[in-house]
């Protein structure tokens, strides 16, 4: 079962991890009126760690697929019959340091692939929510770390489920302003998420165009 599991994946890496992802972003705030919430997300966080594994598998990152991927699961399952130590953060760090070379390594594999197709698309897609979803658990911090960082109205509910969404707005320069950063800590990190969703989309577009021309002149 598992090994047909794997080799699924194996074939098919790419949509399964977009749409996980796109269900984490989408999905995961609707499941807070559930109940519900903490068994989908540690769903969405094994089947985010399965996918990293047969990546990292395929780029032979070892370190990456023996003990961070592990760690980041044994830690996340376990968190919340430890409360009393707070290993959510830890857990929290340890996705996000998970998250970071994900984005690193598809970032490579945009810079490797020769052609423009599916594939690459949904890379690109995946690499952006990956921006989005490492944006928010650092706003997640900030807000533990120095309280009152954030105006996040009189219904706060999940604060990281408030932050994915702040994220994708701020990415995205829509700049609702329901939820407002009031610290210069939080000042600085929306800035940091406005430009790197502005820069992220300018130079991916442009350089998906120049590939795309350049396969075009080649066929």
């Amino acid at each position: 079962m598992i090994n047909k599991l794997i080799n699924y994946l194996t074939s098919n890496l790419y949509p399964v991890f977009l749409g996980t992802l796109v269900f984490w972003i989408g999905v995961l705030p609707i499941m807070e009126f559930t109940g519900m919430i903490s068994i989908f997300e540690n769903t969405l966080l094994l089947l985010i760690s399965m996918c990293s594994f047969v990546f990292f598998k395929k780029e032979n990152k070892k370190m990456i697929v023996f003990i961070l991927i592990p760690l980041v699961l044994i830690v996340n399952f376990i968190a919340p019959f430890y409360a009393e130590i707070e290993l959510d953060k830890i857990g929290r760090l340890l996705f996000l340091i998970l998250l970071f070379f994900i984005t690193i390594g598809f970032f490579k594999t945009i810079i490797r692939y020769k052609k423009v197709d599916f594939d690459l698309i949904y890379i690109v897609i995946a690499a952006y929510i990956l921006l989005a979803m490492m944006a928010s658990i650092l706003c997640w911090f900030v807000f533990y770390i120095y309280p009152g960082s954030f105006n996040l109205g009189s219904d706060i509910g999940n604060p990281i489920i408030n932050f994915i969404y702040y994220s994708i707005v701020t990415m995205s320069t829509l700049g609702y302003g329901d939820i407002v950063p009031l610290l210069p800590q939080s000042k600085a990190l929306a800035i940091l998420i406005t430009l790197t969703g502005q820069f992220y989309m300018a130079i991916l577009v442009a350089f998906l165009v120049g590939k795309f021309l350049n396969q075009n002149s080649t066929n």
